[in-house]
């Protein structure tokens, strides 16, 4: 059997709308950005960039937000979030990135739950992304709904959201995120930044998402129990990886 580290991960992400005719020189800016971070940043361990796949998953569009550019920085160690220099590093300039979607820390509560390496480095890699919010009072059935019962009445036995979505073809593991409870960062950021939970599923290629048996279960009609807790889903968005920057750590 094959032993995984279960250090739980810690993730700075990032997810901005970026016009077309800026992709250039925003790519330009985040090279020259996440390459100050790992000079500069206290446990700086890789840096991953990736652009969304404009199709919708499943051929629908259910989410607030669908942002073009994700990038996600792993770190070893928190110095850096504290004091806000890496939330300063990695600020675009307005003139590039006119809604920005997602900005900060999260990590892992749970990192026995991930079967395998988190976001494998011997390929470029696609992900199927959801960011949602919940509310604190929320958090029971949050977690009830996500690791226990996702309230889908079917003939097999009860399952949590992480189980149901990896049984789909072409899914490969699953990280779950947790926003970062502490920060001494006074960055003015937007209330749509503050999305406390992040789903990271590792698929195939981003075709899955378009595929038959995702699609059609897409498009089933909704059967969902009372056991569903209520969140705001801000993105659900495949993504597929063009470039990254790996340290040591």
């Amino acid at each position: 059997m094959i032993h995984y580290p279960t250090r739980p991960k810690l993730v700075f992400c990032f997810l901005d709308n970026v016009d077309a005719a800026n992709h250039v020189a925003y790519e330009q800016w985040w090279r020259e950005a996440v390459g100050n971070v790992s000079r500069c940043a206290e446990g700086f361990c890789r840096a991953l960039a990736f652009r969304a796949d404009p199709r919708p998953p499943g051929g629908i569009f259910n989410s607030v937000l669908a942002p073009t550019f994700l990038t996600m920085v792993e770190l070893s160690r928190a110095g850096g979030l504290l004091d806000g220099s890496i939330s300063k590093m990695l600020s675009p300039p307005e003139r590039l990135v006119p809604e920005r979607a997602l900005h900060g820390a999260y990590f892992e509560p749970n990192p026995t739950q991930r079967q395998g390496p988190f976001l494998d480095e011997s390929h470029p890699a696609s992900i199927f992304l959801i960011v949602q919010d919940v509310q604190p009072a929320d958090e029971s059935a949050y977690n009830y709904w996500y690791d226990i019962d996702d309230g889908i009445e079917r003939a097999a036995p009860k399952m949590g959201h992480y189980t149901e979505r990896q049984r789909f073809d072409g899914f490969l593991r699953a990280t779950r995120l947790k926003a970062v409870p502490f920060s001494m960062d006074r960055t003015e950021i937007p209330i749509v930044t503050k999305a406390n939970h992040i789903e990271v599923f590792e698929i195939r290629s981003t075709a899955v998402m378009q595929g038959e048996q995702y699609t059609a279960a897409a498009h089933e009609p909704p059967k969902v129990s009372s056991t569903k807790p209520p969140f705001k889903l801000w993105v659900r968005q495949a993504f597929e990886e063009v470039w990254s920057i790996t340290e040591h750590c």
